[in-house]
Formats: C-alpha cells, structure tokens, sequence
C-alpha cells in the first residue's frame, strides 16, 4: 500500500508539472529586430574576398554542378554581410546563424539593401586550420563539412539560390566561415 501512495504522489506531481508546461497565453509576440546598421565593431573588422572564399566559392561551384545545379556568382554585398558575421561571431564568442541581438543573414541583407524581396539563407562552419593551411585545402574541409549535414547540403544546392559572398575570420587558428545565399 506505501508504494501505491507514493506511486500516486509522483504520477500527481508529474501531471501537475506538465500542465503547467502546457499552458501559456498564445505565442509570443513578434521580436523586431534592427535593420539599421551592422554591428559597428565587426563590420570594422570584416576583411575582403581572399584566396581562400575564392576556394571556397569554387569548391561550392563544383559541387552544385556534380548535384545538376547552375553555379553561383560573387555578389560583394553577401560577401560584406558574411564577413561581417564572420568577424562579429569571433569578437563576441559565439556561433551561429543570429547574433545576440537577434539579427541574422536576412538582417543583414535588409542593412545593406533595403529593398531587397528574395531569399536569403548562410551556412556556417568553424574550422581548426593549421598555419600554412592552402586554401584548396580549407574549401575541401568547409565543403566537407557543409555536404554532411542534410540542412547545409539543402542550401548549398538549393536551385533557388543565385549570388553568393563567402566571409572569414581568424581567431587563433580557429577559421570562421560564413557563406550567405540569395535568390530573386
């Protein structure tokens, strides 16, 4: 009988917390996030297209052609806004497609074109690239990484996705690699 009690006590407790779970007064409202500027800091620090975005443009570019899809071109404002997020992401210490603010790869596009109406996505990797690393073999490892990971692979090959701008940081010998999409 005492376990049947305290049997009962926790299946009680249980159903009360997921209750509480459960409810809430509807979704939470629309965040607005700033479409602006860029994160002063890291746009400052956000360095050109080197050899080795044009490695990783190419690498990518062989890749949509073995998938039956039409190359990318460079476009210098995704290239900007990588980079840029690129940098912000090292300066700040963390990764992903958000910074904390809330602004991601959409965001971004809206600061540097306001008018701007088609899709925008980005694929991110950190990589652990010794010094002397040639570039050739930085894309293959960025590529590597995008191909095995079903949401990057999607973006990389998606046929609705024309311009492309490649982004880098260092920090250490930790490479941050941004590379934002857009399409009409």
């Amino acid at each position: 009988m005492p376990n049947r009690v305290v049997n009962l006590a926790v299946l009680s407790a249980m159903l009360l917390f997921l209750a509480a779970c459960a409810s809430n007064n509807g979704p939470p409202p629309p965040v607005r996030v700033d479409t602006s500027h860029l994160p002063v800091a890291a746009e400052a620090a956000a360095q050109s297209a080197d050899p080795v975005s044009d490695a990783i443009l190419a690498a990518v570019n062989d890749a949509r052609a073995k998938a039956g899809v039409a190359p990318l071109s460079a476009n210098g404002l995704l290239q900007h806004s990588a980079a840029t997020h690129a940098a912000d992401m090292v300066q700040r210490n963390f990764v992903g497609n958000f910074n904390p603010e809330g602004q991601g790869a959409t965001e971004r596009m809206l600061v540097l074109n306001p008018d701007f109406k088609g899709g925008v996505d980005e694929n991110i990797a950190v990589l652990d690239v010794p010094a002397g690393a040639e570039p050739a073999q930085i894309a293959g490892q960025a590529l590597k990484r995008w191909l095995k990971n079903p949401d990057q692979r999607k973006v990389l090959r998606s046929p609705n996705y024309t311009q492309t701008g490649v982004g880098l940081a260092r920090k250490g010998t930790e490479l941050y690699i941004v590379q934002d999409f857009i399409g009409p």
